[in-house]
């Protein structure tokens, strides 16, 4: 088996890597709607093509695969940056962000067809991908600190340490070792990301469940206190209510009692009274 074998096994092997890193991204995406998993699946799946238009360019030797190749490391790069902005600030998407997009593609194009250097081109993208990776990492590393995080720990080393691999292009490349040496990398950088990026959500989700028991425990608190405070006012207004039907009872027990005294004829006498003083009124006799 040839060198040129082995080196595009080895990229294809690192690209589908790469694409289930970029599915689960999506898949994180689809479950929380968190805008920074889409945009990192779109960095990663731009990074699995940069892999696969690499590969095509060592097949055929055809400069627009190159020229695909260093588009894809700058859009990677930019995706990239973006969504360190939005999973640390929040930040909202802009039409006029394309504009970025244009320049890292009119930079490729410049750098292959009209510089025609393929070290300046490579170096570019070296720089490009070690400069937002380095960023990508201490954004992680403030997360970490700020949420004691132990995802977002392995996360900000990774990526720095990934930051750093970039860096070492122009040593491996003139070494003549550098497919092997960065796919194996690569790899190893790719697993770091996912299993960081699983602990972060899990930490996350389990941060999100206990706030909010904490809320429903602060909830049931003030609901047991609004039902206590209720029965106390009915407890009260059935008292009040029973002492005054005592009290009326306790009435009318007074003038029964008087009635019993005064007699049947009494009252029949006081009823005839109050007749005859009735009618004399309406006569207008006095």
């Amino acid at each position: 088996m040839d060198r040129l074998t082995v080196e595009l096994g080895a990229l294809v092997f690192q690209a589908l890597v790469t694409t289930l890193l970029a599915l689960v991204y999506w898949w994180l995406w689809r479950q929380q709607r968190r805008p920074y998993f889409a945009v990192w699946a779109l960095a990663w799946a731009a990074f699995a093509a940069r892999l696969g238009f690499i590969s095509a360019f060592v097949v055929t030797g055809r400069h627009f695969w190159l020229f695909a190749h260093q588009s894809a490391t700058g859009v990677t790069a930019l995706l990239l940056l973006w969504a360190a902005i939005v999973f640390a600030r929040g930040a909202r998407w802009r039409r006029r962000y394309l504009w970025l997009g244009v320049v890292v593609v009119g930079w490729a194009y410049i750098a292959i067809y009209v510089i025609r250097d393929m070290r300046t081109a490579g170096l570019s993208a070296a720089i490009a991908l070690a400069a937002v990776t380095l960023g990508t990492g201490f954004v992680f590393a403030r997360h970490a600190r700020r949420r004691e995080s132990l995802g977002a720990g392995v996360l900000a080393w990774t990526f720095l340490l990934w930051g750093l691999h970039h860096l070492d292009y122009p040593l491996v490349r003139s070494l003549g070792s550098a497919v092997l040496y960065g796919v194996f990398a690569d790899v190893l950088f790719i697993v770091a990301t996912a299993i960081g990026t699983m602990f972060m959500v899990l930490s996350e989700g389990r941060r999100a469940l206990e706030a909010r028991a904490t809320q429903l425990e602060q909830l049931t608190r003030l609901l047991l206190r609004a039902q206590l405070r209720d029965e106390i006012a009915f407890g009260i207004g059935a008292v009040v209510g029973c002492a005054a039907a005592d009290r009326a009872q306790q009435r009318r027990g007074i003038v029964a009692q008087r009635l019993g005294l005064v007699g049947w004829r009494g009252v029949r006498a006081a009823l005839v009274r109050a007749r005859e003083l009735r009618f004399a009124r309406d006569l207008g006799v006095q």
